[in-house]
């Protein structure tokens, strides 16, 4: 193999032996191989990864770990390493050593758990200044030493962070996992049933709250609606696998019950947030920070108020929430509209907008729905419904009601569009407030602030000379009004001299 001075030891050679701009003879004779992964970051061969036993999994991604799991995992190392290659001692878990918690995991033996099965044996060849700049220098390793790990994966657990944009709320660990595709989690407003308990996390025997019965814990489960609820109602399983009450509130086991003596869990907003993002049959350890825990109005210990939780949870089911056009009675849809705009009311005491609107939206969907049959199936010749009980009629009364829920939960929503800056959408909801009433204020103010920052200045001038007509006392609506005409270059009465 010959090697030009450029490609070799360059101008300044490598004195004594190789002079400068020296060409270079090279004669190898390849004796074998071992076939290694590069698995470094950089993939400059500093951690370099042999299989010895494949793994479980195949080429599924979702058999891998990733940077949020916690690995478990054991290893032998040998050091300084010699060049030679040993066969792995399957049967001898003896010499086997635990996760090393004195000098903690290598990063780069961490970059290469990240690419093992469970079951998967391997060996890392790497540097010693993977375990820091210094090496190892207890052991007698410098930086450049050689070392190699000899690897079998346990299993791992995943860490998930369930609220979004905000970090370390609520975070799951899952200890058993369900493929992606034999369920997906529950939307809000549906009906889970949930086992687990609740315990403090700086007293782990101290359990504030059961999710179950406690004299019959595996027959039993806690239930209620993923959305603000603050109690969740325990229910026990018969024989036949149904439960021991339905969602009418009869007792299948005989007779009626009244509902105020069904025994009941206290909830949290953690644990809604972590059944969110469940799926049926999954188990999974929640952290539940204090901000999301309880609060003085709940009915559990004092020592359980505004401190750091920890939960065990299993999905067992959930029934989807019904879609208001599959409903029929106007009633009906009139209480669910009415329970997704409180819960959007919620929301948006909390400051989660996006949850906010979503809700809004909801509650307009509803609303929509009856006015949306009314159009659909009026007789175009007496104007009047068909009798017919399958239809989502409705009486002038409710279609008032209706009419005023829409027009305040697309107020509500213009107002969740503002504080997301997202002017387009707070414009088209404020304007169909305005549509359903005229002299919603609030909601004509809102469409003034939407034009405001879309630069529509004359619009916004206009959607406040109107708000004044029937509020002239509003200091908040002059205010802006006078900041408006400033902007056109107008006087303060809006007329030019």
């Amino acid at each position: 193999m010959t090697i030009k001075p450029h490609r070799a030891y360059g101008k300044m050679g490598s004195p004594p032996d190789i002079p400068g701009n020296a060409t270079v003879l090279f004669k190898l004779e390849l004796l074998s191989f071992t076939k290694k992964a590069d698995v470094s970051e950089k993939r400059d061969g500093s951690v370099l990864k042999h299989v010895v036993h494949e793994g479980e999994g195949g080429t599924d991604v979702f058999s891998l770990p990733n940077k949020r799991c916690d690995i478990y995992y054991s290893y032998k190392l040998r050091l300084p390493y010699d060049g030679t290659v040993e066969p792995l001692d399957e049967d001898d878990d003896a010499e086997w050593l635990a996760e090393d918690a004195e000098h903690g995991t290598p990063v780069g033996l961490r970059l290469g758990l990240e690419t093992m099965r469970r079951g998967e044996r391997a060996r890392f060849t790497m540097y010693a200044d993977c375990h820091g700049v210094r090496g190892l220098p207890d052991l007698g390793l410098r930086p450049r030493d050689r070392i190699v790990y000899e690897v079998k994966m346990k299993c791992w657990v995943e860490s998930v962070d369930v609220v979004r944009d905000k970090k370390g709320a609520v975070v799951k660990r899952i200890m058993k996992a369900i493929h992606h595709t034999k369920s997906d989690p529950p939307d809000e407003f549906d009906r889970v049933r949930v086992q687990g308990h609740v315990s403090l996390s700086d007293a782990p025997d101290v359990v504030v709250a059961v999710l179950g019965d406690r004299d019959d814990f595996d027959n039993s489960y806690a239930t209620w609606k993923l959305r603000d609820a603050r109690f969740g109602e325990i229910m026990k399983l018969l024989g036949d696998g149904s439960s021991a009450y339905d969602e009418s509130g009869f007792d299948v086991a005989g007779g009626w019950f009244d509902e105020k003596e069904l025994p009941r869990v206290t909830l949290c907003p953690g644990l809604d947030e972590a059944v969110k993002s469940m799926r049926v049959g999954e188990i999974a350890d929640v952290e539940i920070r204090a901000d999301y825990g309880y609060g003085d109005h709940d009915a559990v210990p004092a020592d359980a108020v505004g401190v750091n939780l920890d939960a065990h949870l299993q999905l067992i089911s959930y029934d989807k929430e019904k879609a208001p056009w599959d409903l029929t009675m106007p009633r009906e849809i009139i209480e669910l509209a009415e329970e997704s705009k409180e819960s959007g009311n919620a929301q948006a005491a909390k400051k989660n907008w996006a949850q906010a609107a979503r809700r809004y939206k909801r509650t307009q969907d509803c609303c929509k729905c009856v006015t949306m049959n009314e159009k659909l199936f009026k007789d175009p010749f007496t104007g009047k419904m068909p009798e017919d009980d399958t239809l989502a009629t409705a009486s002038e009364y409710e279609m008032r009601k209706l009419k005023s829920i829409e027009a305040a939960a697309a107020s509500n929503q213009a107002m969740c569009h503002l504080k997301l800056h997202q002017f387009k959408d707070a414009k088209y909801e404020a304007a169909h407030a305005v549509e359903l009433d005229a002299h919603n204020v609030k909601a004509r103010f809102r469409l003034a602030s939407a034009n405001i920052g879309l630069r529509r200045l004359r619009d916004a001038e206009k959607d406040l000379v109107a708000c004044l007509k029937d509020e002239p006392y509003n200091k908040e609506i002059k205010r802006c009004l006078l900041d408006v005409r400033k902007k056109l270059g107008l006087p303060p009465n809006g007329k030019r001299a």
